[in-house]
């Protein structure tokens, strides 16, 4: 039987135990998806959603890797999770999507709204990656943006999932870890 604090590999991540903290909303960051003191000192291994644009305030307190000015912050909480010999991973999510303050509905969106969302999430990722984040995950479930607009419940549209490979993909193509060999896109 293995041992909880033996090294174990999740794809090509070694960690040196196998506790990790799942992600879950921190309530932490500030009304700009900026981070407050306090999340400095969480240690996290995934992060709890991160929003990839800044007018979603699906929760109060979301973290958020929109824009660029919010890079140095996350740099900072990689390098204090590195520290620690820890490795960390940013959840990318988005809780709802708005043009001009009002909510879009996943059946109301067009092909422009669509490629702005993927555009959001491929960029976000590109910022994880300059504030040296391990790896990116996608979250696409508990009625977030991208469960609903992937569930046949909410979006009676075709190719609902096309959404998801498009930003899978669009990550991969612009994301420099996954062009050296090693896939650190979950």
């Amino acid at each position: 039987m293995k041992k909880i604090f033996e090294n174990a590999n999740l794809g090509n991540l070694i960690l040196k135990n196998r506790l990790i903290r799942s992600a879950t909303w921190e309530n932490l960051a500030n009304v700009d998806g900026s981070i407050d003191e306090k999340t400095y000192g969480v240690g996290a291994i995934i992060t709890g959603f991160t929003s990839v644009m800044s007018n979603d305030f699906y929760f109060g307190g979301m973290m958020r890797l929109s824009e660029d000015f919010l890079i140095p912050q996350y740099k900072k909480l990689t390098e204090i999770v590195h520290e620690k010999n820890c490795k960390i991973i940013s959840q990318l999510a988005l809780g709802a999507f708005y043009k001009n303050s009002v909510e879009i509905s996943e059946n109301d969106l067009t092909d422009e709204n669509i490629q702005e969302i993927i555009e959001k999430f491929i960029s976000a990722a590109i910022r994880a990656e300059k504030a040296n984040f391990d790896v990116v995950q996608i979250h696409a479930e508990h009625f977030f943006f991208l469960s609903r607009f992937i569930s046949k419940f909410y979006n009676q549209n075709d190719n609902r999932t096309e959404i998801l490979i498009k930003i899978l993909r669009g990550i991969k193509k612009k994301y420099k870890f996954a062009c050296h060999g090693e896939n650190k896109l979950q």
